[in-house]
Formats: C-alpha cells, sequence, structure tokens
C-alpha cells in the first residue's frame, strides 16, 4: 500500500481429503494521485519592522506517500524599504502532484521613534549675569539616519531661577521621538561689595548727636543701594562703638562685613554753682548746716557737692569753705568758696527745776529744786536763790535766780514763790498684823494701834477702838482706829480684820488596811479616826462617809466592812475615798488602799512510793501549807501510765481532808509497767499538785523466752539466738549491739520490743534478727552493729538503713 506498483494476489484451498482446488489470482495496481499539504508555520500575514534582521518561519509539508518536510519558498523581503512582500511555498511529491501553493505576506513599517541624546549634562548650573550657549542634543532614527534635535525654551541670565529646554524629533513616518530635556539653574553666587561713606574711625564728643555718614553696596544682579548698619553710639557714655554695615543679596549671598570704629569721648569740664550766698554770718553754738552746691556736667548730668573745709560754731571766727569736682573723664570744674562769719549775740536762758508756785508742808524740811541756766556757748550750771522758807513758820516765800555768761549777755531773772500750810492728818500705825487669823474657841486680845501727828506729836492716847470679835462663831470681824489731831485734821481709819477661823480636819486615820480573800460580805476591816488642829484634846465629833469604792461601806461612825466576798486573783486590792466632816462643815477627804490577802493555793508534797509489788503500791504525800485560813477540803493522789496523770487520763485516789502527811493504796497494777503519780490538795482557792515521782512494778524475770539464756554477770545473760543482754526489775533490758529495749507480751517463744529508732517491733525465737515493725507493717534485718551504729535491711523498698545507739534511724550513706 506504501510502494506504487501492481501486485497479484492467489487463493487456494485444499480439502480434508488432500484435494486441492485449482488456484485463483487477483492482479491489484497500487496509485501515487494525492497531493501533497503545505502548511504554514506562523501567520499568513507578518507584520515586520523597518531596519531589522528579517528571518521567515517558513512552512511544512504534508504527503501521504512521502511523508513530510520543509516546502520550498520563493520571494524576499527589503527591511530597509517599507512595502508589503509576497512570499510563496511550493512542493511536488514523488508522482509528480503538485501541492496547492501557499504565501505569506510581509509588510514592512516603521514605528521606533528616533532617540534623542543630549549633549552634555541634564542639569546645568550657570552663574547669573553671564552669556549661555546651549550644549544642543542629536538624535538618531533606523530609518532616516541621525541629525541635531530641535530645541525650544530660553534661559534668561538675568533672572536666577530653573529654566526646562526640550528637545524633540519626528522621523519621515511620525514617530515622534521621546523629548529630552535639560534643566539650566541661573544661580547668583557672587556676593555684594560693600564701600564706607567716610571714614572708618571717627573721634566724637560725648554728649553731642552723632549722624552715621553710612556705606553703599554694589551687586552683579541686585543693583546697588545703601548698607545695613547694626550698633549704636551712645554718646552719653565715652568708649569705642564699632558699627558694623553688611548687605546679603536677595539669593542669600552675604557680601564681606565692614566696619566703622566711633571714638566718643569727654573733653569739656563741669561747672559749679553755689547753693545760697557765698558770705554767711552763723550764730555760734548752732548747728551749721551748709547748703551745698551743685555741678552740671555735659555728659554726667548733675549732681551736689559737699564743701571741703569745717565750720566750728563752738568758737566764733571766720571760716572758708571750697566745692570742687572732677568728671569721670578727669575734667576738673573751676573752684568755688563760701566765707562763714560764725558770732555769739545769745543771752543765757534760767530754767527753774521744779515748779515757779510750791506749798509746802510745815514741819517738813524744804529743799529748793534750784534751777538751772544754759547758754549756747558757755554751756550750762545751776543756780542757787538768795532766798531762804522758815517751814516752822507759815506763810509766804519769795526766791529769786540770775546769770551773765562770758559775753556780758544778761538772762530775764527768775522767781519761785514757796507757800508753807499745815494740812497734814495724823497717822495711825497698827501694832501687829492688819489681817489676824485666829482659832475658834480661843480667847482673843487685840495688840491695838499707835498714832502721831507732824505738829501734836504723839496721839495714841486719844485713839478710839471698835472691837467686834466673838471667838465662839467663825467669821472674819473689822477692828477699826480713828484719831484727830487740834487742827482738826482727822486721821485715815485703820482697820485690822481678825478671821476666826474654822481649819478642816488635816488627816484621817485607818486602823487596818487588809482583808483576807474569800471573807463573806459584812468582815470587819477597821475604824476611821480624824486628826484636826483645832480639836486640841480630841472632844469634838465627825461624822464619815464613804464617796467611792467597790465592795465596802462605811458607816457614819467610821467602821469600815466588806460588802462583797473578795477575791486576790481578780483585783489584789481595793481603793476606797473616804470623807471625813467636823462640826462646822470643813471636811477631808482621803483615798486608802485595802489590801487583799492571797489565800494562795495549797503547798503539797509527794514523797516517793512505797511497798511496790508487781499489783500495788502504796502512794505518800503530805500538806506543806493550807494556802488559807479555812483548810484543805480535799485531798489525795493522781495515778497514772503517763508524765503528768493529772492531765494525761490519770485515776484519782482520795485521801481525805485537813493538813500532815497522808497515803493512798494504788491496786490492781499491771505488772513490769511504770506508773507516775503526784500528791494534790484542794481549799477555796483552787487545787495544787506536788512533784511527780515514777515506780515500777516488779515482773518475773524467769520468762520461758530468756530461759535458755546463760548468766554471764549480775543481771548479764547470754542467749545463743539474742546475744549478750541486761535484765532489770522492770520491762526494760540492756542489749549489747541494741541498746536499751522495752519489753511488753514476753511469750515462749516471742516477745514486743520498744526501740528509739524503729519504735515497736516484733521477733522471737527463729525469728530474730528479723524484726516485724508495727509502724509500717514491715519488715527489717538486723545486720549488725559497727562502730556504735546499727544497720537494718527494709524490705518494703530495698533500703538500708543505720542509726547510732539510742538515735533515730537514718538512710544508710
Amino acid at each position: 500500500m506504501n510502494v506504487s506498483g501492481s501486485y497479484v494476489l492467489t487463493y487456494s484451498k485444499t480439502d480434508a481429503a488432500g484435494n486441492a482446488a485449482t488456484q485463483v489470482t487477483r492482479t491489484v495496481t497500487v496509485v501515487d494521485t494525492t497531493k501533497p499539504v503545505i502548511s504554514l508555520t506562523g501567520n499568513s500575514t507578518v507584520t515586520h519592522e523597518a531596519a531589522t534582521s528579517f528571518s521567515d518561519a517558513g512552512s511544512t509539508w504534508t504527503d501521504s506517500l512521502d511523508g513530510n518536510g520543509s516546502a520550498t519558498v520563493t520571494g524576499s523581503v527589503n527591511v530597509n524599504v517599507l512595502g508589503s512582500y509576497v512570499l510563496t511555498y511550493s512542493k511536488t511529491d514523488a508522482a509528480g502532484n503538485a501541492a496547492t501553493q501557499v504565501t505569506r505576506t510581509v509588510t514592512v513599517v516603521d514605528t521606533t521613534k528616533p532617540v534623542i541624546s543630549l549633549t552634555g549634562n541634564s542639569t546645568v548650573t550657570h552663574e547669573a549675569s553671564t552669556s549661555y550657549s546651549d550644549a544642543g542634543s542629536t538624535w538618531v532614527d533606523a530609518v532616516d539616519g541621525n541629525g541635531s534635535a530641535n530645541v525650544t525654551g530660553s534661559v534668561n541670565v538675568n533672572v536666577p531661577g530653573s529654566y526646562v529646554l526640550t528637545y524633540s524629533k519626528s522621523d519621515v513616518a511620525g514617530n515622534a521621538a521621546t523629548q529630552v530635556t535639560r534643566t539650566v539653574t541661573v544661580v547668583d553666587t557672587t556676593k555684594p561689595v560693600i564701600s564706607l561713606t567716610g571714614n572708618s574711625t571717627v573721634t566724637h564728643e560725648a554728649s553731642t548727636s552723632y549722624s552715621d555718614a553710612g556705606s553703599t553696596w554694589v551687586d552683579a544682579v541686585d543693583g546697588n543701594g545703601s548698607a545695613n548698619v547694626s550698633g549704636t553710639v551712645n554718646v552719653n557714655v565715652p568708649g569705642s562703638y564699632v558699627l558694623t554695615y553688611s548687605k546679603t543679596d536677595l539669593v542669600g549671598n552675604a557680601a564681606t562685613q565692614v566696619t566703622r570704629t566711633v571714638t566718643v569721648v569727654d573733653t569739656t569740664k563741669p561747672v559749679i554753682t553755689l547753693t545760697g550766698d557765698s558770705a554767711v554770718t552763723h550764730e555760734a553754738a548752732t548747728i551749721y548746716n551748709d547748703v551745698g552746691a551743685t555741678w552740671t556736667d555735659s555728659l554726667e548730668g548733675n549732681g551736689t557737692i559737699v564743701a571741703a573745709g569745717v565750720v566750728n560754731a563752738a568758737v566764733p571766727g571766720t571760716y572758708v569753705l571750697t566745692y570742687d569736682f572732677t568728671d569721670a573723664a578727669g575734667n576738673a570744674a573751676d573752684r568755688i568758696t563760701r566765707t562763714v562769719t560764725v558770732v555769739d549775740t545769745t543771752k543765757p536762758v534760767i530754767t527753774l527745776t521744779g515748779d515757779s508756785a510750791v506749798t509746802h508742808e510745815a514741819a517738813t524740811s524744804y529743799t529748793d529744786g534750784g534751777s538751772i541756766w544754759t547758754d549756747t556757748l558757755d554751756g550750762k550750771g545751776t543756780l542757787d536763790t538768795n532766798g531762804s522758807v522758815n517751814p516752822l513758820l507759815p506763810g509766804v516765800y519769795s526766791l529769786a535766780f540770775g546769770v551773765a555768761d562770758a559775753a556780758g549777755n544778761v538772762a530775764d531773772e527768775m522767781t519761785r514763790t514757796v507757800t508753807v500750810v499745815d494740812t497734814t492728818s495724823p497717822v495711825i500705825t497698827l501694832k501687829g498684823n492688819a489681817t489676824i487669823h485666829h482659832r475658834v474657841w480661843r480667847p482673843y486680845l487685840d495688840p491695838g494701834a499707835s498714832a502721831s501727828d507732824t505738829l501734836d506729836g504723839n496721839l495714841t492716847n486719844k485713839i478710839s477702838t471698835t472691837n467686834p470679835v466673838d471667838v465662839s462663831v467663825p467669821g472674819t470681824y473689822e477692828v477699826s482706829y480713828a484719831v484727830s489731831d487740834a487742827a482738826g485734821n482727822a486721821a485715815t481709819v485703820a482697820t485690822r480684820f481678825v478671821v476666826v477661823f474654822n481649819e478642816a480636819p488635816s488627816n484621817l486615820f485607818l486602823t487596818n488596811s487588809a482583808v483576807e480573800e474569800n471573807l463573806p460580805s459584812g468582815a470587819l476591816i477597821g475604824t476611821f479616826s480624824t486628826e484636826d488642829p483645832d480639836d486640841s484634846d480630841g472632844s469634838k465629833s465627825y461624822l464619815y462617809a464613804k464617796l467611792s469604792g467597790n465592795g465596802l461601806t462605811v458607816s457614819t461612825d467610821g467602821v469600815l466592812r466588806t460588802s462583797d466576798a473578795f477575791d486576790f486573783e481578780s483585783s489584789s486590792s481595793h481603793e476606797v475615798v473616804v470623807r471625813t466632816t467636823d462640826e462646822f462643815g470643813a471636811s477631808l477627804d482621803k483615798t486608802f488602799t485595802i489590801s487583799v490577802i492571797d489565800a494562795s493555793f495549797p503547798g503539797v508534797d509527794t514523797a516517793p512510793a512505797t511497798g511496790v509489788t508487781g499489783t500495788s503500791s502504796v502512794l505518800n504525800g503530805s500538806i506543806a501549807d493550807a494556802g488559807d485560813s479555812q483548810g484543805v477540803t480535799e485531798r489525795g493522789f493522781v495515778l497514772g501510765r503517763s508524765p503528768d496523770p493529772e492531765t494525761s487520763g490519770g485515776s484519782t485516789l482520795a485521801a481525805g481532808i485537813g493538813s500532815g502527811s497522808f497515803t493512798g493504796s494504788a491496786t490492781k497494777l499491771t505488772p513490769g509497767r511504770v506508773y507516775y503519780f503526784k500528791a494534790y490538795a484542794r481549799n477555796a482557792e483552787g487545787i495544787s499538785y506536788g512533784s511527780q515521782e515514777r515506780f515500777t512494778t516488779s515482773q518475773d524475770r524467769s520468762s520461758a523466752l530468756w530461759s535458755s539464756a546463760t548468766a554471764s554477770g549480775a543481771n548479764w545473760r547470754s542467749s545463743d539466738w539474742f546475744g549478750s543482754f541486761y535484765l532489770t526489775d522492770t520491762p526494760w533490758l540492756y542489749h549489747g549491739e541494741l541498746g536499751w529495749l522495752y519489753s511488753s507480751g514476753t511469750s515462749s517463744s516471742s516477745v514486743w520490743l520498744w526501740t528509739e529508732a524503729l519504735g515497736w517491733v516484733w521477733t522471737g525465737k527463729g525469728t530474730f534478727p528479723y524484726l516485724y515493725r508495727n509502724a509500717d507493717f514491715g519488715w527489717y534485718h538486723w545486720n549488725g552493729t559497727l562502730k556504735g551504729r546499727s544497720l537494718f535491711y527494709r524490705y518494703s523498698d530495698s533500703q538500708w538503713i543505720d542509726f547510732p545507739l539510742g538515735g533515730k534511724a537514718e538512710a544508710y550513706k
């Protein structure tokens, strides 16, 4: 079928008997009449960019007999010339069958835009006010070639700023290039120049107005003008001042600063002007206060001047004062002077010491107060009168005073008039105190008074006395004394106050201040008595009252009793405040502390037990102190298996009442046990216990468990299964290696033992050294003792444990 030509097919058959049929043939002629089929690789129409290499994708053919392959192409494509180009693909197979031709149309087009490249930088900084020449740009196009690009925009070199120049190009096909720009920044970096107007150094007189000449600036862009000036010139303060001239153009270029130094100087001297006259007459001995002078200065202003020189107002004469002033710059003013003449024209002045008219009491010594003189220049002094006064002769006396100073100035005369008169009353003087305190009931004898008069002398026998004192009634009485002299002058009445007083009780006493506790209500404590300073023989009666105090009563006649039974443990004392009052109502309050006598617990002693057997013992005790007046109401013993049996559940054995020794019988005891007991006693205060005693009931040491042990010394035994041990009269035994053990429940083959290390353990013949521990229900094996420490193996956790003899168990290390 795949190869053209004639083919003969032969058909034959032989039957079962071997008979062969006559063969028949068929001739088959295979011919190829199918033309090949061409298929383009890629599109039948292609648009191709001009000026780029063209590579055709080609085509393929397939033939039913010949297979397949690449078709033959005719035609070409000129990539440099725009237009349409047809490529034809053909194929004829081996049988001469020509395939239907296939074509591809290739259209060469120009869509690539030109490319513009700047000549020079894309950003340019250009100094203002200088000519700008642009470097331009070029373009390249795949079809059109190359050239210079078109530029738009301009640069104004006189105006700083950013300017954009745009470069563009379109090729013949109308493809516009991507525009390229150059930014030209016109900058101003040239600083202005400043020039001074006038000199750079200037000397200027102080206090005159200063006008600066200024300066100018010139700038390449901004033009010119006047520069800025900083700094000031203080014409009122001499010194050097610097003025600084500066200018910054519009873009911030700062000119180099220029300075001018102005020196302010002071060369003008001050002017002095006197205040007041240049010639002055001044009164001697008066303070001279110079009115001074003033100065004025063109720079420093003005002020006052204190004169140089002194005016001694105490010495008449002529004095010259001078005035000078130099300003701060050293300019001295012209000196000015003033003449002061001191003169004395003032007469002395007399001043009386005391009044100019004096009334003087007759019969009294007269001493004149005199007078003093003062003079502005001579000073001062005292003057005596040239007259006299007779104080024993009533009448009018004139005393004159006069003086002249050293300069002859005469003082005005002064006089004093003294009138002697008798107006003095007699004087009464009390004998003794003006106030006398006198106890009630005691007789009163008044001490009296005396009287005297300046002219009449002693007037005592003329005194009139009024005495109302009543000593039986407490109170204040006024005794008065009066007298008058021959001239009718009555003395001031003298009085004496006699206070008849009742003094309050001074002390309060109690015969007893203690009471035993637990006594019934109404128990007598003591009786009160009063000490009173007015009651010298104790004959007065007094009332008593309780002001405060719980549990106590006080009768009006002073008996103190209890109203409650006191308890020392609640309070060891009680206070009572008692008042005693005398017959006039005067009283004294006093606080008493009533001590409560402690009725103590009984004192009881415990004596060792006697007659101890396996099941009984005699307990012994004695009363050392009953504790109170009511005695012991109960006594006996407490007995138990644990220490402090009174608190650990022990039993009580009563042993009657009263004091002295006592005993009690303890029966039904367990052999081989330790018992503890204390004697006790009870009274109204409570119960007390004696010291603790203990005893151990006896036990038969011939137990079958130990019978096989052999004696090895006093109470020492040696057992073939238990080792060496020491038996006591108690359940305690001492093992040679395990230390002290307490035995209980001993049978013929086993025993319970208590050890400090393990507590209660069980063992026996045939079991030891295995031990069953009651605390954890576990088995232990004793492995012996080494260097004072016993070693055990605990089966429950396979742990070795060791402990010192008599000590607590520890994990073996």
